[in-house]
């Protein structure tokens, strides 16, 4: 486990905090393979993004493999770099930057990136004709969550550009991938319409040259409740640190973090006795709390 929270260099008359927030790293690594059997031979992606949703993002990320995870997905080329710093080889897909920013780290610390628009087409392009890498991308496509991602209007012409971007070598296409608008509502038929776009869009890359050998749609919701969907990749998030997506599975996951306190004090209420802030709790009879 791992204690959050705590100051290392902390004076010696300075007591730690009476709180702390604990990860279970083998909480960790028995999810990723709970995940990974749920998956049914498809690759499983494990999203560390914000620190691995503030649980420590190499830590986890160690641990995911270590459970049978293949590859990490982050939201920031900057968390990505953190976990090659750290000495992670595995393969990272970050998806979340601007047009305008500087990819070229990405591309030299061989960091995947989303391409969830034209603009971002360009900004990636220009990177691998500035450092004669060639980038690895997984267009993003806006299958119905109306978030980032290829509009089908501008899809056509997205593709065209990749084919030729990819025969120039500026690019390789590892695969397309798309979002879930309602995946923690199994049997919402938003689902189905949205899995068959994002098979529509790979069937045309492949007819248009692209080999596109991994794809993914599938969140964690997805991941347990959707195993046939028929792409190469799920892409777990909260699932991996112990929560139910939907509610009502019966998944043998583990919760990762637990909150554990020291007590500072304790007291005898009588019956009726009102605590705290609006006293929206009272004593059901005479008792003690701490």
């Amino acid at each position: 486990a791992i204690p959050f929270g705590r100051i290392d260099r902390m004076a010696p008359n300075v007591p730690p905090a009476p709180c702390r927030a604990e990860i279970n790293l083998d909480a960790v690594e028995h999810n990723a393979r709970v995940l990974v059997d749920a998956a049914q031979g498809a690759r499983v992606m494990a999203v560390v993004k914000a620190d691995a949703y503030g649980h420590g993002a190499v830590a986890v990320s160690l641990a995911a493999l270590r459970g049978g995870a293949d590859a990490l997905g982050v939201t920031t080329i900057a968390e990505a770099l953190q976990l090659r710093e750290a000495g992670i080889t595995a393969e990272i897909l970050a998806w979340i930057y601007l047009p305008s920013d500087d990819v070229r780290a990405a591309l030299e610390g061989n960091v995947d990136l989303a391409v969830p628009s034209p603009a971002h087409l360009d900004t990636v392009i220009q990177a691998a004709r500035r450092t004669g890498l060639r980038a690895r991308v997984t267009p993003k496509l806006d299958t119905g969550l109306a978030r980032s991602g290829i509009t089908t209007e501008d899809w056509p012409q997205v593709l065209e550009r990749l084919v030729a971007a990819q025969a120039g070598g500026l690019i390789e296409v590892t695969g397309l991938m798309a979002h879930f608008a309602h995946a923690d509502d199994p049997g919402n038929p938003v689902i189905d319409q949205q899995v068959a776009r994002l098979h529509e869009a790979v069937a045309q890359a492949r007819a248009a040259g692209l080999a596109c050998p991994v794809n993914h749609h599938a969140n964690s919701a997805a991941t347990l409740t959707r195993p046939d969907d028929g792409f190469e990749m799920v892409r777990p998030g909260i699932a991996l640190y112990g929560l139910d997506p939907v509610g009502n599975l019966d998944v043998d996951l583990r919760p990762v973090m637990s909150f554990t306190a020291d007590i500072l004090m304790v007291k005898r209420l009588s019956a009726g006795q009102g605590v705290s802030y609006g006293h929206t709790w009272h004593a059901p009879h005479d008792t003690t709390v701490a």
